[in-house]
């Protein structure tokens, strides 16, 4: 699914779960962004491809709304 794809879901108030492998770390925060303001929530798997700065940078624009999976 595309990024604006998954924009328009965030915008309509859906939880969403996706992989750090598929979008650029502006895409997340861009989805993190628009969950706060929509209320949702958001899984982010494979994590352990972030670093703890790009982790923080995301979780502090929805606090306790993102999920990190670094399984």
């Amino acid at each position: 699914m595309t990024a604006l794809e998954l924009k328009n879901l965030l915008f309509i108030g859906s939880n969403i779960i996706i992989s750090a492998n598929d979008y650029t770390i502006m895409d997340l925060k861009n989805f993190a962004f628009i969950a706060k303001q929509k209320g949702g929530n958001i899984i982010i798997r494979n994590a352990k491809r972030l670093t703890a700065l790009e982790c923080k940078s995301i979780a502090f624009i929805n606090p306790g709304k993102i999920t990190f999976d670094f399984t």
